[in-house]
């Protein structure tokens, strides 16, 4: 046998050795990615319909949180971020409408309207959430801090405005995480429910034209 019919069948054997062994790796690989979601609270009983009319907003998250992959916090100053688990939609989003359910089912309000609002569709309260923290940690705990205020939108009066620090144990399994922060919003959605309860009800403004005012210009 010559050398070079020799280097061939060596040749031939290392890329039929290295095709064997490359071939589980480049082989297709199952998606580990997993999508979760916010859920509102299932709150028992109907409350009393308030014939008033909510809007909620601005709500506003940390940047860190404005991302689709889910964070979790490991220490005072480090932050984890996964490689499988997702949200579902902007966690500012689902945030917002979870929010939205959750008083609903707690106030009945005769209207819920959305940040930013035309100024001839004011509500009769207006709920600026700003937070500062909104995810699990490495205790498995679910934390949900920042500040939330309820104002006059007319004249941006403040109304009433609590500090929020709301900790839930999260299970075990990989809806823990997120079943625990629905708890948290879920528990600040009754904070603020009942604050509103407890507010005098904002009156019409009154009309800076009265009806004489305006017979008596057209008399002119």
């Amino acid at each position: 046998m010559t050398v070079s019919r020799r280097l061939m069948i060596a040749a031939l054997v290392l890329s039929a050795s290295l095709t064997a062994a490359c071939g589980p790796v480049l082989a297709p690989q199952p998606d580990m990615t997993k999508f979760f979601t916010l859920s509102p609270v299932d709150n028992a009983g109907a409350a009393e319909p308030m014939p008033i009319s909510i809007g909620i907003g601005p709500i506003n998250l940390p940047g860190y949180l404005d991302r689709t992959e889910v964070v979790t916090r490991d220490g005072p100053n480090e932050m984890k971020v996964s490689e499988t688990h997702r949200w579902a939609e902007p966690l500012t989003t689902n945030f917002n409408r979870t929010l939205n359910e959750d008083l609903s089912r707690l106030l009945g309000p005769r209207q819920i309207i959305q940040y930013p609002w035309y100024a001839t569709n004011e509500p009769d309260f207006q709920i600026e959430i700003l937070v500062y923290r909104f995810e699990t940690d490495s205790k498995g705990n679910a934390v949900l801090a920042g500040k939330w205020t309820i104002r006059d939108p007319r004249d941006q009066k403040i109304l009433y405005s609590s500090n929020m620090n709301i900790s839930e144990a999260a299970g075990s399994g990989d809806q823990a995480g997120a079943a625990a922060l629905s708890l948290a919003l879920g528990q600040l959605s009754e904070e603020i429910a009942t604050t509103i309860r407890q507010l005098p009800t904002p009156q019409p403004q009154a009309d800076t034209h009265p009806l004489g005012s305006r017979g008596a210009m057209q008399q002119r």
